[in-house]
């Protein structure tokens, strides 16, 4: 029941990027702005070391929350461990 909860929320929260990357694309293109300064990144976590890409202005707010994200994971699994534990 657990694991099967899990996988469907990670298929949920992949559907959901996938959305929003095709309206972050779409959007600007259907409100008609030409010559609109674009910037954008992306990180690539390989285990517990990210790799963060993209323009001056993203990189900052993109490493916050890499960091965030990966004491996050962190917590949720020390917690999961000592709870299955006992």
């Amino acid at each position: 029941m657990y694991a099967a909860f899990l996988m469907v929320l990670g298929i949920a929260l992949v559907a959901v990027g996938f959305i929003l990357m095709f309206l972050s694309v779409l959007l600007p293109v259907l409100r008609g702005r030409r010559g609109a300064r674009i910037s954008g990144g992306g990180i690539i976590l390989i285990g517990p070391f990210p790799i963060v890409i993209g323009t001056k202005d993203v990189t900052k707010a993109l490493i916050a929350i890499t960091v965030a994200f990966v004491i996050l994971t962190l917590i949720i699994s020390i917690v999961l461990a000592f709870s299955l534990q006992f």
